[in-house]
């Protein structure tokens, strides 16, 4: 969903708004499902880098995140209390803008 999304903004005109909104519904109810049991997204994105919780993909150089910080994230990752279901796959700011 969450790629959709992006792409889906990228998109123009009264039939893309439509589709947006469905699909941002689906989203939401997909994330309430999620939470009533337990099941919570991991907030990665200016976190320092944890290979427990994250699963770097890349690295860029960015000034908006310190060194060694999530400066994107690819794929939410989830975690059901402190269980890990998923890792959050992230590019890590490599620092050196």
């Amino acid at each position: 969903l969450e790629m959709a999304m992006k792409h889906l903004t990228e998109q123009e005109g009264a039939g893309a708004a439509s589709v947006i909104g469905n699909m941002e519904a689906v989203q939401r109810a997909f994330l309430d499902t999620l939470r009533r049991y337990g099941v919570t997204p991991i907030d990665a994105l200016g976190r320092p880098f944890d290979p427990n919780l994250h699963e770097a993909v890349g690295q860029i150089h960015t000034d908006t995140t310190p060194p060694g910080a999530v400066a994107a994230v690819v794929q939410t990752g989830y975690q059901e209390g402190e269980r890990l279901l998923r890792p959050a796959r992230v590019l890590v700011n490599q620092g050196g803008g």
